[in-house]
């Protein structure tokens, strides 16, 4: 008669199996986990990136529609309008609390009557010394291409604060953007900054 004798692994040897499987399973998926953290990240600081330098070119839309509708006048007027008057948008009263010692603005246009005064396509300026009165939050995507809109009190996703200081002598205006964030990996709050000066270029 035969007899045959079965061996099978110990309970010893599968933990340690399992535990040499787990060590290399681990590196892998926290790299995976990490690059998914930070490609969330990047996701949301080119969106604030993007979010100001809309708001810098809101201004500059302002300072060119402005300036070039001054000159028009200018330019029907028998009187001949000083050219140095295409800078007084910037002590517009509307725009007064977009000086940084106001604390700052947000703005949004809109281009109703584009054969106007272009002050006309000012939609709406926000006082932004409290942060939580200049929110942007995205559009429902399911009725219209989706694009940041302002929602002052709600649970917004961004917040944007436009500051001007402005050079009176040499004519020239600071504009300083930024625009904060909660950051979902970080859980705090995030922000990211442009600036750039504008010249009264149509004036004398």
């Amino acid at each position: 008669m035969f007899t045959t004798t079965t061996k099978g692994y110990s309970l010893v040897e599968t933990m340690v199996a399992i535990s040499v499987l787990l060590i290399a399973m681990v590196g892998p998926m926290t790299i995976a986990a990490k690059s998914i953290l930070t490609s969330r990240y990047i996701e949301e600081t080119t969106t604030a990136l993007f979010l100001a330098q809309e708001g810098i070119e809101a201004v500059v839309w302002a300072r060119n529609e402005e300036t070039l509708f001054k000159l028009l006048q200018i330019n029907d007027d028998p009187n001949r309008t000083p050219a140095s008057q295409t800078w007084e948008w910037v002590g517009d009263s509307r725009y007064g609390e977009c000086f940084s010692s106001n604390g700052g603005c947000n703005v949004t246009f809109n281009n109703d009557n584009p054969n106007e005064d272009p002050f006309y396509d000012v939609n709406e300026i926000y006082d932004c010394s409290t942060l939580s009165n200049c929110g942007l939050s995205v559009t429902d995507v399911t009725t219209a291409r989706g694009k940041y809109v302002h929602d002052a009190g709600g649970d917004a996703d961004f917040y944007r604060v436009i500051e001007f200081d402005n050079d009176t002598a040499n004519n020239q205006l600071t504009v300083n953007v930024e625009v904060f964030w909660n950051s979902d990996i970080f859980e705090t709050q995030r922000s990211v900054v442009l600036q750039t000066v504008l010249f009264d270029i149509y004036g004398e």
